[in-house]
């Protein structure tokens, strides 16, 4: 009876101290998972505003001496061919000028965000088509959507494109597997699916890729949860995270606030 007496109080204290010591785990795994969200945050603000030094500025600041060196035509012959000949420059150089502000613009966020969540990623998909046109985007997209609180449909457009980050940057890096590619030996196929039921939403992103890429995204591995444990901490919801060789599958899944 004395033995039975001097264990419970052992077991408590030894329960409370995995509760605890597990509490502190989870902690600093989530620390870890938005230090690491934040520099990748901070990367990205990074180089946007070194693209705005170096291309939007020296672009608006060569319009602008160019605008300066023709001068203000006036009603002559000579200063209106003078302008006339360098419009298709000027033309050309402002419409750059539109072409990377439009592009930094929809980088920090993009223009659908208030109106629709699917316009939304329409958008950030079309984007990622643009630069990777050797890649196979397809959307399983409903209809219909219920609005989503604004800073959750930012939330959802950022995992998205951060997940295809993860995917994608480093694979055309590769020369051989860009090679397997272009020669239609292998593929890479990205697919994107939002759907609801009953009273949860799931965002599922599943990519197919090339032999030559799988150790690329297993050493990622870390990465892609530290993405899901934001998703889930932000939304907040759960994720599910599924890799197999050559087939990596991320699903998000959230409750509307």
């Amino acid at each position: 009876m004395p033995t039975i007496v001097w264990l419970v109080p052992l077991v408590w204290t030894l329960v409370c101290l995995g509760a605890v010591g597990y509490g502190w785990f989870r902690h600093a795994q989530l620390q870890r998972a938005l230090q690491w969200w934040w520099k990748r945050q901070v990367t990205q603000a990074y180089e946007n505003a070194e693209n705005l030094r170096n291309y939007v500025l020296q672009e608006s600041f060569a319009l602008r001496r160019h605008l300066e060196l023709i001068g203000v035509p006036e009603p002559s012959g000579s200063t209106i061919k003078l302008w006339q000949a360098h419009m298709p420059l000027l033309l050309e150089s402002a419409n750059r000028l539109h072409r990377e502000v439009q592009g930094l613009s929809d980088q920090l966020s993009s223009p659908f965000l208030e109106d629709s969540l699917l316009l939304a990623i329409r958008h950030v998909i079309a984007a990622w088509e643009k630069e990777y046109p050797k890649v196979n985007f397809s959307l399983n997209l409903p209809a219909q959507w219920e609005p989503e609180n604004e800073i959750q449909q930012d939330i959802l457009t950022k995992v998205l494109d951060e997940c295809l980050h993860l995917c994608l940057t480093d694979l055309f890096l590769s020369e051989i597997v860009l090679s397997k590619i272009e020669n239609d030996s292998e593929r890479c196929d990205v697919a994107i699916a939002l759907h609801s039921r009953k009273n949860w939403h799931y965002l599922t992103i599943q990519m197919t890729f090339p032999t030559g890429f799988t150790a690329s995204i297993y050493q990622r591995r870390r990465s892609f949860h530290y993405l899901g444990k934001v998703f889930q901490t932000l939304m907040p919801g759960h994720y599910t995270l599924k890799l197999a060789p050559q087939t990596l599958s991320f699903m998000g899944q959230w409750k509307s606030l």
